[in-house]
């Protein structure tokens, strides 16, 4: 398979995880009311639904919009040299079939176009690097912020257990009145607009 068709199926599959990431979300409005806070007694366990937290907390919407941004500026500029490197490749060819090239002239042609070659994939790896990177940072300040808020959210609530849902992972079915993931995500988001420059 043609290089280029490797790299542009990459692209295509990275550009499909973020729009997956950035459509696939239930509309606020469509979540159920959070139950009123639960007395703290003993075992009182409660959870909050993390891909909703991921799906509407305004601090993961500015940052995937930003990632979005870095990934579309990193694969105009891959998509430019590519371009260039294809015609310069085309033209490279048209002068070898017509001999309009000494066999040193065309060596050293050879040679540039591979090197142009390889530093592109070399590009494009450490962009990608570079995307996985932000990605990761992105995540680890999601999590960050979601645990200092529920700590001290729960100094109010004295709840046992503040468990994180998602869809597949260990928890498989729970009360609604147990959701406190609007609440949480209304505060959260108040709190995040509030502490942002005017």
């Amino acid at each position: 398979m043609n290089l280029w068709k490797i790299l542009n199926i990459l692209s295509l599959l990275g550009v499909l995880i973020l729009f997956v990431l950035h459509f696939q979300q239930t509309p606020l409005e469509s979540l159920p009311q959070s139950a009123a806070p639960i007395e703290a007694s003993s075992n009182a366990i409660v959870f909050v639904n993390s891909d909703t937290l991921r799906a509407h907390y305004s601090l993961v919407k500015e940052m995937t919009e930003s990632l979005e941004a870095d990934y579309s500026i990193r694969e105009r500029d891959i998509k430019g040299r590519q371009d260039r490197y294809e015609k310069d490749a085309a033209y490279f060819q048209q002068q070898v079939q017509a001999g309009s090239l000494t066999e040193q002239s065309a060596q050293m042609i050879y040679e540039d176009l591979m090197r142009n070659q390889q530093e592109l994939m070399e590009l494009r790896d450490r962009y990608t690097d570079e995307i996985a990177e932000k990605e990761y940072r992105m995540n680890e300040r999601f999590v960050d912020s979601v645990y200092s808020f529920l700590e001290r959210y729960n100094r109010q609530y004295g709840y046992d257990y503040i468990l994180g849902y998602s869809r597949g992972s260990g928890i498989l079915n729970a009360k609604d009145t147990l959701d406190i993931t609007r609440d949480v995500l209304l505060l959260m988001n108040a709190e995040y607009e509030s502490k942002k420059p005017q």
